[in-house]
């Protein structure tokens, strides 16, 4: 049976002793409870000689939470956590399920929820839970983790958001807009270390990608369209060694602002070429502006028009009326 604790989880700040949450048992004990006015009486419950570090770590199995929020570090490098039921949950803190490596199902509330910074960094079990509902993926929040069936469906991803997770597999985030900090999908398409097996990433809506090397170290990825991304910043394709076709829908030429965005692509400099697709009305303006000059003016490199059909090295596709990995443009 889950154990159920019915109390709010202790942030770090709330402790003098070295652990970063004490919740609810110890080796001689079933469980420990406390209301949610404070920790007196746990703490006095302890058995003595036991650290808060071991009595932290000390959950395992599947639990369920009746509580409205998980504080900061509650769950930290507890590694023999399965199961997180927490259906009345809107807010998950800072590092809240850090470490937890066996953590595999975890149920939120369907509605606003909100996560932290680095919330399930390292949650390498993660397998088929729906986070479709949460609008903003905070800084480092899946780094390292898995995300193996998982659903997600933000509008914005800060830096390392999504950094070396494993088991990734989408082909289109329909409304993301905004990627804000480094690295932020960085390796994650990788078939042979990250079990990943998509090839396209199509952002329909994105307008801003504000730090760079945001999508570099993906080995596998052959595609990415943009949609209509204002700037490309320094390094965001870096060692995008498959990467060959680039899609840029936006009104006017989007600012590339440094060749380094292409380092170690088959756009670079000697490398077996890429194709950047854009509006036929721009294709001028794209090969005299500054730095896309010179990626266009590498050997092999190729623009063409969105508005016909071409034969790219992926497939056969109707660029107008198809992204990149053959859905729909929505009309």
């Amino acid at each position: 049976m889950p154990q159920s604790y019915d109390y709010l989880i202790a942030p770090k700040a709330s402790f003098d002793a070295t652990a970063d949450a004490i919740r609810a048992k110890t080796s001689s004990q079933a469980s420990i409870t406390w209301g949610q006015d404070g920790f007196a009486s746990a703490i006095s419950s302890i058995v003595a000689g036991l650290s808060a570090d071991t009595i932290a770590t000390g959950i395992s199995g599947d639990i369920t939470l009746t509580v409205s929020q998980v504080k900061a570090y509650a769950f930290y490098g507890c590694t023999a956590l399965t199961g997180v039921t927490a259906q009345s949950c809107t807010i998950i803190g800072t590092y809240a399920f850090y470490g937890c490596t066996a953590l595999e199902d975890v149920t939120l509330a369907n509605d606003s929820s909100s996560l932290g910074a680095d919330a399930f960094c390292g949650c390498s079990s993660l397998d088929g839970v729906d986070f479709s509902h949460i609008s903003s993926i905070p800084a480092d929040c899946f780094k390292n983790a898995s995300v193996k069936n998982c659903l997600f469906n933000p509008t914005s991803v800060a830096g390392g958001g999504f950094r070396d997770a494993t088991y990734w597999s989408y082909t289109k985030l329909p409304n993301l807009t905004t990627i804000s900090g480094t690295y932020s999908f960085a390796g994650i398409y990788d078939s042979s270390t990250k079990h990943s097996t998509a090839t396209t990433l199509v952002l329909p809506v994105l307008t801003s990608i504000a730090s760079n090397n945001a999508f570099s170290y993906n080995y596998s990825l052959e595609a990415v369209d943009l949609g209509a991304v204002a700037t490309i910043q320094a390094s965001t394709f870096t060692n995008n060694s498959s990467m060959n076709v680039l899609i840029l829908r936006g009104s006017s030429a989007a600012a590339l602002s440094n060749t380094n965005a292409f380092t170690g692509t088959p756009f670079a400099s000697g490398g077996t070429g890429g194709t950047l697709y854009v509006s036929n009305d721009l294709i001028s303006s794209y090969t005299s502006a500054s730095n896309w000059s010179t990626i266009l003016g590498y050997t092999n490199n190729s623009i063409k028009s969105i508005e016909s059909t071409h034969t790219d090295p992926n497939a056969t596709i109707d660029l107008t009326t198809h992204y990149a990995d053959g859905t729909l443009i929505p009309t």
